[in-house]
C-alpha cells in the first residue's frame, strides 16, 4: 500500500476556488472487477462471505459531509487507487 498527500487548488462544492488536501491510497492487489467498480460505495455491497459492506460507504459519506470528494481508479488484476479530496481549513490563531 502507498499513501501519497499534496495540497491542491480546484473548486469546491460551491464553485469557489479552495484548496484541498489531495490523499491517493494505492495497492497493486487484484483490483476491483469492472462490473462491480460502481456499486463499492453502496451500503452493505461486499464481495466477502462474512463482511457487511459498510466500510467504503461510511467512508464516502463521511468524507462527503465534509464537503471532500472520494473517487476510486482501479484496474483488473494491476491494483487499485482511491483519490480522497478534503478542503483545507485553516484556523486563525
Amino acid at each position: 500500500m502507498k499513501i501519497d498527500v499534496t495540497l491542491s487548488n480546484s473548486s469546491g462544492q460551491d464553485g469557489y476556488k479552495q484548496n484541498f488536501i489531495k490523499a491517493v491510497i494505492s495497492d497493486t492487489g487484484r483490483g476491483i472487477p469492472p462490473h462491480l467498480v460502481h456499486r463499492i460505495f453502496d451500503p452493505f455491497f461486499t464481495t466477502k462471505p462474512k463482511g457487511i459492506g459498510l466500510g467504503l460507504s461510511i467512508a464516502y459519506q463521511i468524507i462527503n459531509k465534509h464537503g471532500g470528494t472520494i473517487s476510486v481508479d482501479s484496474q483488473w488484476e494491476k491494483g487499485t487507487s482511491f483519490i480522497i479530496h478534503l478542503p483545507e481549513i485553516t484556523e486563525s490563531a
